[in-house]
């Protein structure tokens, strides 16, 4: 193929997923912390900072561009099915949260501007929810639609001081968006309102590094490390409430700090074994604080979320130059204690599942990678705060789906 035919071929895909990211929803995928920002990582359960060998590195362990051949190009999406249910041990009824599809993008490009140092670009969503719970249903006086999105812009730089030692650097501007839906109840005993907080909007920065160690030839340390970003929102409120005075609202959220340590090894040439330990800073998020112009509906909801740890294993085999295959297991621990734990987000300690396969043709890898996540089945007892208490006794069950596809092109 020549190198005006490849730059076409580029464009058209770029083109297709900029379309898609305006046309085509949401942004960002379900569930708080999105880790999957790459299919190759992602088929290998996410078991990729002491390796970073393509331009997903950039979200996984900065360090890794430094070791990337040539102008290298990344972009894609994953497709995120949750399903979850709430049964109920006060009414007896089940509830099922409307099925949530969502497409979060990634896009990564790296260029080296001498031997030992290049440069990079990431835009990703690595945190994010979304529920939608009937309006009707028990619980819908402390919620019954949420969501959070979230959009990286990462400029990274990676340097190679020593044939063995890699380190990277980058900065993070985030912006955020946030949006919230409760009822209310009546006054004189009518049908209940709905307090809508939406567009909520904000920005804020943080920074990212990593570092990437060559022990041997077939044996490799990674680790990294992302930083937490406080993004103040300011959206509007409205209600039908009487005397509610329709305006601004205000809130604040953490996005927590991540740090992971991995190590690789090569046992033959062509299959690969990585051990993860990831550790996120979940204990930024102890409160989430409403504030409105008519204070009377000021409203702190207590979270109390722990730090917690999550393993990733993962596996790489290259049949020959051309096909790979991939699969992993993730162990997830939630952050989310027994007596704040609500339908904002229904959290638990998951497994997940991984599958993967790359093809290579010429400057274009094709990946293609499938997790099943299962939440333990949750049990609640708690009162959960709003105008007036709501108690919440049952159970949640959730299980979730992600198809990832990336195409990186490599232009020598």
């Amino acid at each position: 193929m020549k190198k005006g035919e490849d730059m076409a071929l580029f464009i058209q895909v770029f083109l297709t997923f900029v379309f898609l990211e305006f046309f085509g929803g949401q942004a960002v995928g379900a569930g708080f912390a999105v880790y999957e920002q790459g299919a190759a990582a992602m088929g290998q359960g996410d078991a990729f900072a002491a390796r970073a060998d393509n331009p997903s590195a950039i979200f996984y362990n900065p360090a890794g561009i430094v070791q990337l051949e040539g102008t290298q190009a990344s972009l894609g999406a994953t497709a995120i099915i949750v399903e979850s249910e709430f049964r109920s041990n006060t009414t007896g009824l089940t509830t099922d949260m409307f099925q949530q599809i969502t497409f979060p993008l990634h896009f990564f490009l790296t260029h080296p501007i001498s031997e030992n140092v290049s440069l990079g670009f990431g835009a990703f969503s690595p945190f994010g929810l979304k529920t939608d719970w009937p309006e009707n249903w028990e619980i819908s006086r402390f919620s019954y639609r949420s969501s959070v999105e979230t959009l990286y812009i990462n400029p990274t730089v990676a340097w190679r001081p020593h044939e063995k030692v890699m380190v990277g650097f980058g900065i993070n501007y985030v912006r955020g968006r946030s949006e919230l839906r409760r009822k209310v109840p009546d006054p004189f005993l009518g049908p209940d309102h709905d307090l809508n907080i939406h567009s909520g909007e904000g920005d804020g920065w943080g920074y990212n590094f990593g570092s990437l160690f060559l022990i041997s030839e077939r044996t490799s340390l990674g680790a990294s490390f992302r930083s937490q970003v406080r993004i103040d929102y300011e959206g509007r409120a409205e209600s039908s409430f009487p005397g509610f005075v329709n305006g601004a609202a205000f809130t604040t959220l953490t996005m927590p700090p991540i740090a992971v340590v991995g190590l690789s090894h090569h046992f033959f040439p062509n299959f690969a074994l990585e051990l993860d330990f990831q550790w996120t800073g979940w204990s930024t998020i102890q409160n989430l604080d409403l504030s409105f112009e008519n204070s009377v509906f000021d409203t702190s909801i207590p979270r109390n979320w722990n730090d917690v740890f999550a393993i990733h294993l993962g596996g790489e085999y290259w049949f020959n130059e051309v096909l790979a295959f991939r699969a992993g297991y993730t162990f997830d621990e939630t952050p989310i204690p027994d007596n704040t734990m609500d339908p904002i987000l229904q959290d638990a300690t998951r497994d997940i599942f991984s599958f993967g396969i790359g093809y290579t043709s010429g400057i274009l890898t094709t990946d293609l990678a499938y997790d099943v996540f299962f939440l333990r089945d949750r049990d609640v007892n708690n009162v959960l705060p709003a105008l007036i208490p709501v108690t919440q006794n049952g159970t949640y069950e959730t299980i979730g789906h992600l198809i990832a596809l990336s195409f990186t092109f490599i232009f020598n």
